[in-house]
């Protein structure tokens, strides 16, 4: 018959009970790890993609008003559109004011995407960048009772786009930046219009 104390040396030599991982619990462990890591991973990168995009919002938007306000002082001391020409590598927008003796134009470059200013006075430079459109249009001081287009349209008898009937020049364009850790971009579009204030009246 075994004496206690063997029975006692013999229980202490055995390894205590439910000490350590199986492996059915490595691997669930392992599984709900991976989750929480690639969902932390997608929360991080979706945020970071916010903040780039909320920042390119501010950049373009920052440009355009700068642009904006440039050709608003522009137009409203014009005292005429002398041409304005649409091709497929970009438009061109002349104005005059012959008060002051001297001309400017607006040039938008389809290729570079960007909006340059060349005035009589002043070395050329420019005023835009990332500018994917530019386009112009072109009223008579004739109001109208419609919310479509509020003004008569700046045409001859025949329909045709007559620069000497223009009073109030319409600008849009639209600008957009890629975002740095996707393939999004990010869209901004603006628009003005503005009456010639030196302009003769018709």
């Amino acid at each position: 018959m075994k004496s206690p104390r063997k029975k006692l040396r013999h229980a202490r030599s055995r390894p205590p009970a439910g000490n350590g991982f199986s492996l059915v619990e490595l691997a669930v462990t392992l599984g709900i790890g991976s989750i929480v890591l690639v969902v932390l991973g997608m929360l991080s990168y979706c945020g970071l993609q916010s903040f780039l995009v909320m920042g390119n919002c501010a950049a373009l938007d920052e440009k355009s008003r700068l642009a904006s306000d440039q050709i608003k002082r522009e137009l409203r001391q014009a005292t005429r559109v002398l041409r304005y020409d649409v091709q497929p590598e970009g438009n061109r927008l002349v104005l005059t004011n012959s008060l002051e003796g001297y001309s400017v134009a607006y040039y938008w470059n389809a290729e570079t995407r960007t909006v340059s200013c060349d005035r009589t006075d002043q070395s050329p430079s420019i005023c835009l960048t990332d500018c994917d459109a530019w386009d112009a249009t072109f009223f008579q001081n004739v109001p109208l009772a419609s919310m479509v287009s509020p003004y008569l349209a700046a045409t001859n008898a025949t329909g045709l786009l007559d620069l000497k009937q223009a009073r109030i020049v319409s600008l849009s364009w639209k600008c957009s930046r890629p975002v740095a850790v996707s393939k999004a971009r990010t869209e901004s579009a603006h628009s003005l219009r503005v009456a010639l204030r030196n302009s003769s009246q018709p």
